[in-house]
């Protein structure tokens, strides 16, 4: 895995602007194909915004222990069949707020996320170059400093946000 990738529970994608290049996909999904077209738009906005490597991979956030509340970046590949709202109510986020996908290109240049609004809405949310982005920057800096973030990261972090 890259070092110099955003920590995962830093990549506050949706406090983001467009000013910070925040990209959005709004999905409704009271449709009856809601979360088949919320798949079809994270891909749209994974492949405008270069989330793919050449083979195909990306980084995927995963919590692989229950008992510790910080995800991982996890490499992987789309398959032949694929979907990332799991084509099931809540999959997305799980109860609204929660949390949700979280994605990130294998060099770090694109983080990509997605999550369900009160509204009844989902929304596929990239970002370019995220460690320019004033509201991931800021909040990365604040864990690193109040020791929020996990021991063996924090070399790979600060190197991450001298990118910036």
């Amino acid at each position: 895995m890259p070092t110099e990738v955003c920590p995962p529970q830093g990549a506050w994608v949706s406090s983001c602007s467009p000013a910070d290049g925040r990209l959005d996909e709004v999905v409704d999904l009271a449709q009856p194909d809601g979360l088949e077209r919320f798949d079809e738009a994270w891909l749209r906005l994974a492949t405008r915004m270069g989330l793919f490597a050449e083979d195909g991979a990306f980084l995927l956030a995963v919590t692989l222990d229950p008992d510790n509340e910080y995800s991982v970046w996890t490499p992987v590949r789309l398959a032949e069949r694929w979907n990332v709202s799991g084509r099931k109510p809540g999959t997305i986020s799980g109860p609204i707020g929660s949390g949700g996908l979280l994605t990130a290109s294998v060099d770090g240049e694109v983080i990509i996320s997605g999550t369900t609004w009160q509204d009844g809405t989902a929304s596929a949310l990239g970002v370019p170059h995220p460690y320019r982005a004033g509201p991931i920057r800021r909040y990365v800096q604040m864990l690193l400093d109040e020791g929020e973030l996990p021991s063996s990261t924090e070399d790979g972090v600060r190197s991450w946000l001298g990118r910036g």
